[in-house]
């Protein structure tokens, strides 16, 4: 993982006088967007062994990690629905043969419907799923800020710079900022989301101070 920080460093520069508090946390922001627009951060949580009578589940997430959306929901290997919020508070109680579930817990456990049966037990489930950095997050996985890095610091200055009347505000490297930031997430895209193989190939551009 890298830390968060170590991209601060980078954006101060461009920011001159602004909290680092104020950085750290459009750092997350730009991330979190980077990861929601591109799915780079995504894969399966760790599988779910069902309980009779248990309808709560908690998930396994790392530190600073939390859900994005989910993709797909397996069963014993068979996609299974991802319930609404409302087919979850009538199936609540209601004990039998699982058909689906739903996040629960701000996103950080699995409620099941209906709550298994003794039939159901062992059964084994999966989530596949979007990741993106929480509000307190402090690291970003390796892959993605080895790869999209000045992207995600790019947008970070982007949002610092819109803000009016700073000793940092500039519009105009905003604007080119943002079209860096643009730039990496649609050739992110092509490769994480469309599978058309390898990224096409970026001219090199920093962000603006």
């Amino acid at each position: 993982m890298a830390l968060i920080d170590d991209m601060l460093l980078e954006a101060r520069p461009a920011l001159t006088e602004a909290p680092d508090f104020s950085i750290r946390s459009a750092l997350r922001r730009a991330a979190g967007e980077f990861c929601r627009e591109t799915e780079a951060w995504s894969g399966p949580l760790t599988p779910i062994r069902l309980v009779a009578g248990r309808g709560v589940y908690d998930l396994d997430l790392d530190e600073g990690q939390r859900i994005e959306r989910v993709k797909s929901i397996l069963l014993d290997g068979r996609p299974i629905e991802h319930v609404t919020p409302a087919a979850l508070f009538h199936e609540r109680n209601r004990v039998g043969s699982v058909r689906g579930c739903a996040l629960a817990g701000d996103g950080l456990s699995v409620e099941i419907v209906a709550t298994p049966s003794e039939s159901e037990a062992g059964r084994v489930l999966e989530l596949f799923c979007v990741y993106a950095p929480s509000r307190t997050a402090s690291q970003l996985p390796d892959h993605i800020v080895d790869r999209w890095h000045d992207a995600i610091v790019a947008r970070a200055c982007a949002d610092m710079q819109l803000i009016p009347n700073k000793p940092w505000t500039n519009p105009g490297a905003a604007r080119e900022n943002m079209a860096l930031f643009n730039d990496a997430v649609a050739n992110a895209r092509r490769q994480y989301m469309t599978g058309h193989g390898a990224p096409q190939k970026l001219s090199v551009r920093r962000w603006l101070p």
